[in-house]
């Protein structure tokens, strides 16, 4: 909170980092002149055509007859206490008004709109199979959610998986009191994770009675209904020496499934040898199909076979036979999310405080999803199975059995229908405490010692599931008796030649139990810092800050075992592991001039921090900036900051696991293929025949038509830690000349090294033969004598590492109204945007692609947009509030096409790429009395329908762009 008044401006204490600040020192002005501070540069956002920035609180003082007053505070990326609310690093603070302002049911809805995150997974977005339906994180510049560090009141929050990333979704709107966006590496400051940046929650605090929200929404289509219910409360105890504060809140809110939505209700693709778009699917039926061409009267059918109501054979059709899986997809999950919390602090006496937070979320999120698909790479039938149509056995016997056995072995794949949709349900419980002591031991310093610890337990049911072993055992049947000739377990015969002709009881022999996969992680950090000044003279001081930190994460994620048994949901790999780090750390403010005629104020910041982990050894951070403030108008700033982070516990601990599939020939783009001339690539003779081909059989080898691989999927605990150099340049402007006016204008620089990244197997067998035989990418690819391909290996590499530049800007100005009612009003707009100039991603030696303006793979994080902008049109007047809220994102190009190029292979990028998208949000709220309130509000006002990206799923990104259209919302605010 501000407080002006006719004599001074005053600001509440502010706490970032690791200690809580509990004195402050009154600086004299001189009276008639403007005090400079921060915070007036930085209350808001704003932006403007080209960039991206950090704003933060600003206030207006205006020239007194009697000194301002101003405390000390902490400003994020920082450790020193600051008297002029300044950061060298940009910082971006969203304020509980701008929170408030949409009526968002999530944070991670708040902050996808600001230009500086590239949305990850939210409460709106459903992917094909996510890892954490329902869970949300940041991801800053687009590096990932694993690469930005994410704090409540200056301490960490804990991993939410063995990916590292946190889940913000458990942190509820209602009792955020701000966030504070530090975009730059900040690794010295806070420690390892924080490449990209850092996310601070200051949470509501200090609460003195009650306050009731609820609201609830739904589209104008009439579905994705939700509603939420929350209550926080808080109360002063002591004789104003302590307070407690606590909150409660409820989020429910429906599915919505693609067939909802005309540009989702069937999967689309491109054909990359014409460019033209098509409808798809899946081309595992509930009919069955076999993958081998086979002579069907008379006629061969190349693609294989499929059958009829009646069991009998037909060619399977590529263009006309696909299964439509998106009717049964969701677009949006269900979602049920309780949190609840409370903050504590108490005085002991005048220098020290004890405090005590606590955070927790139950969840729930349910995950819709088609029948399964079995997939069964060496199907045995006996030809004499008294379910098999004359027809079908007669073809079988022709085709597939010249030897006269009685036996056919064939890859089949099988859409259990019968079997009922796949559920995957989320069940999810975090908890975030934070104990602190803080003490002050002369007048200059004080210490604080801290132990926090976050858990976060995943607890994953999938049901819907069907055994492939099971269908094998039920596809053998003795003509005798009709009966399974292995009748373990119950066995029914099944008829999995062509839709819906499994019995009763062969659906419930198939039908698996559900799978429940579990998972926890935890976080320890034991802290103690200190802070304050050293004089190196009668009136000079240093400020000063030091600490030591433990820190250690431990995960266990356990998948069901059986998963490993059927392709009804992916394959899931076991990781176990504990790590933990030591560390110290140190940060130096140099003042060098302060009131000089050409500096307002000059100063340099140091900060380094030493690193010692039990999995990687040791790493050193450090920072350098500058503030400079000519006059009280303008500050320029500029940073250097080293930053690292280390393997996370997916990476180096994912469990070994195999799994074989059947590739079509036909479908395999092999650079081996001889028609497609691997001699006349440099390189690609000699790594064809290291992957094991033999030398006679390369100038004739054409893939089979079907043929078994193996995949081999894994962590590495060989890698090593990522680094990353970034620098930063800005300046702050508040023209005297115009009251309410300010701009900042930042440039940022990231060069991530040696960068950690999960190749799939087919990823990385490609990029071996894009690379030319980059030996860590190569490792793993093997071949028959003949020449198919017989192994490929899924893993994390250390890769060459992503270069990413631009500009932020951000504008913003209050304009007081004279109106003829006999209301105070005001205007506020604000504008905030972010240019994103390059973000080249090098994936190997001498690969290297530009991801600005590029969506697809190799660009792997979504659509990077090269301007996003954020405009903000807030109208008071008495009780009413009005706003309008207005998304801009630039279009962007695939980049397929290219890495499809360096492959050697044609491409046409089909003509529908991804144009320009803009959103509009429309709010009002009427203060009906004192502590009453209601609101009403629209979201996507003009109906914009998400781009078109034909990836044989939801058909575009449901993280970046909306994909429900319009709907709205309505709430009611009491407090008592």
């Amino acid at each position: 909170m501000t407080r002006t008044g006719s004599t001074n401006v005053r600001f509440d204490k502010f706490r970032h980092s690791d200690v809580l600040l509990h004195h402050s020192r009154e600086l004299a002005v001189r009276p008639g002149r403007r005090h400079f501070t921060w915070r007036r540069f930085i209350s808001w956002h704003a932006v403007s055509s080209m960039l991206v920035i950090p704003p933060a609180l600003y206030a207006q003082a205006e020239a007194q007859d009697t000194p301002a007053v101003l405390e000390e505070v902490v400003v994020l990326g920082t450790l020193i206490p600051r008297q002029d609310y300044v950061s060298t690093s940009p910082v971006l603070t969203i304020g509980r008004d701008e929170l408030d302002l949409g009526k968002r049911q999530s944070i991670a809805e708040i902050l996808n709109q600001y230009p500086q995150f590239v949305p990850d997974r939210t409460l709106n977005a459903a992917g094909s199979t996510p890892p954490r339906a329902g869970a949300a994180s940041v991801n800053l510049r687009g590096l990932g959610g694993g690469r930005n560090l994410v704090l409540i009141n200056s301490r960490r929050l804990g991993p939410s998986g063995a990916d590292a990333a946190v889940d913000i979704n458990q942190l509820p709107v209602g009792l955020v009191e701000s966030v504070e966006i530090l975009t730059g590496g900040a690794s010295s400051t806070y420690g390892a994770d924080a490449v990209s940046g850092v996310v601070n929650f200051n949470l509501r605090s200090d609460v003195e009675g009650m306050e009731l929200n609820a609201g609830g929404g739904r589209s104008d289509r009439g579905d994705g209904e939700s509603g939420n219910i929350s209550l926080l409360g808080g109360t002063g105890f002591a004789q104003g020496r302590g307070n407690v504060s606590a909150f409660l809140g409820f989020l429910d809110q429906d599915n919505v499934t693609r067939a909802d939505r005309p540009y989702a209700r069937v999967p689309m693709a491109d054909d990359w040898r014409t460019g033209e778009l098509y409808e798809t699917g899946s081309f595992n039926l509930p009919s069955g199909r076999s993958e081998l061409p086979a002579v069907l009267d008379g006629e061969l059918a190349e693609a294989g076979l499929t059958f009829d109501e009646q069991g009998r054979p037909r060619p399977f059709n590529p263009s006309e036979d696909f299964y439509n899986f998106n009717r049964l997809e969701d677009l949006r999950y269900s979602q049920e999310l309780t949190s609840f919390g409370a903050l504590l602090h108490y005085d002991l006496d005048e220098d020290t405080r004890v405090q005590l937070d606590w955070i927790a979320s139950d969840g729930t999120t349910v995950h819709h999803m088609a029948p399964a698909t079995l997939l069964m790479n060496q199907l045995v039938v006996n030809l004499d199975n008294p379910l098999l149509h004359p027809q079908t056995r007669q073809l079988l016997a022709s085709n597939y059995d010249a030897a006269g056995t009685g036996f056919v072995t064939l890859p089949f794949a099988y859409r259990s229908a019968q079997v009922g949709n796949r559920q995957r349900t989320f069940d999810r419980d975090t908890h975030w405490i934070n104990l602190e002591l803080t003490r002050s031991w002369s007048e200059d310093w004080r210490w604080t010692a801290a132990y926090t610890h976050s858990d976060a337990r995943m607890k994953l049911f999938q049901a819907g599931g069907a055994y492939e072993s099971r269908i094998q055992q039920a596809v053998l049947v003795d003509p005798a008796s009709g009966e399974c000739f292995n009748p373990e377990n119950g066995c029914a015969p099944a008829d999995i030649f062509g839709p819906a002709r499994l019995s009763g009881e062969a659906v419930a022999f198939i039908r698996s139990d559900p799978y429940i996969t579990r998972e926890d992680t935890e976080q320890q950090i034991v802290s103690l810092s200190a802070r304050g000044r050293v004089r190196a003279g009668r009136d000079y001081q240093l400020p000063l800050a030091m600490g030591l930190e433990w820190r250690e994460d431990t995960t266990d994620y356990r998948p069901d075992p059986a998963l490993l048994e059927t392709a009804a949901f992916l394959n899931e790999y076991p990781i176990r592991g504990s790590d933990h780090v030591a560390e110290a750390y140190g940060e130096l403010l140099l003042p060098l001039v302060a009131g000089a005629r050409w500096a307002e104020l000059l100063e340099l910041e140091f900060g380094a921090r030493y690193s010692d982990y039990s999995k990687i050894g040791d790493e050193w951070t450090w920072k350098f900036g500058m503030n400079w403030a000519p006059s009280s108008a303008i500050r320029f700033r500029g940073s250097y900051q080293r930053a690292a982070r280390a393997p996370n516990m997916q990476e180096s601990y994912r469990a070994l696991v195999e799994s074989t599939f059947a590739l079509e020939g036909s479908r395999f783009r092999d650079p081996c293929a001889a028609s497609n001339r691997p001699q006349d690539i440099p390189g690609y003779t000699e790594l064809c025949l290291a992957q094991g081909i033999a030398p006679e059989n390369l100038a004739t080898f054409e893939p089979s038509p079907v043929f078994l691989v193996t995949s081999r999927s894994s962590g590495n605990t060989d890698l090593q830690v990522e680094m990353a150099d970034t620098y930063t340049l800005g300046a702050v402007w508040t023209p005297e000349s115009v009251s309410g006016l300010s701009l900042t204008l930042d440039y940022y620089r990231m060069e991530l090294s040696d960068q950690i990244i999960y190749l799939r197997d087919g990823d990385a067998f490609e990029l071996c033969f894009a690379t030319g035989n980059d030996r860590d990418l190569c490792n793993g690819i093997q071949r028959t004598p003949g020449g198919d391909l017989s192994q490929v290996r899924g893993t994390f590499h250390n890769l060459e590492g992503v270069t990413t530049a631009g500009y932020d800007l951000a504008l913003r100005y209050h304009l007081p109204l004279e109106v003829p009612w006999d209301w105070a009003s005001s205007l506020d707009l604000s504008l905030l945007a972010s240019r994103l100039v390059t973000f080249e991603a090098s994936v190997a030696s001498g690969v290297k692609y530009e991801c600005a303006g590029k969506y697809d793979f190799p660009c792997h994080g979504g659509v990077r947009s090269k301007l996003r902008t954020l405009t903000n049109a807030v109208y008071r007047s008495g009780p009413l509030t009005l706003g309008l809220s207005w998304q801009w994102l630039d279009g962007a190009d695939s980049v397929y096409g290219e890495y499809l190029g360096n492959l050697g292979l044609p491409y046409i990028e089909p003509e529908s790429g991804l144009g320009d998208q803009s959103y509009l949000d429309l709010n009002m709220e009427w203060q009906l009395r004192e502590k009453l309130s209601a609101s009403f509000g629209i979201r996507n006002l003009t109906d914009t329908m998400p781009p078109l990206i034909p990836n044989g799923s939801t058909n575009t990104d449901t993280s970046v762009y909306d994909p429900l259209g319009r709907r709205y919302h309505v709430g009611i605010r009491l407090g008592f």
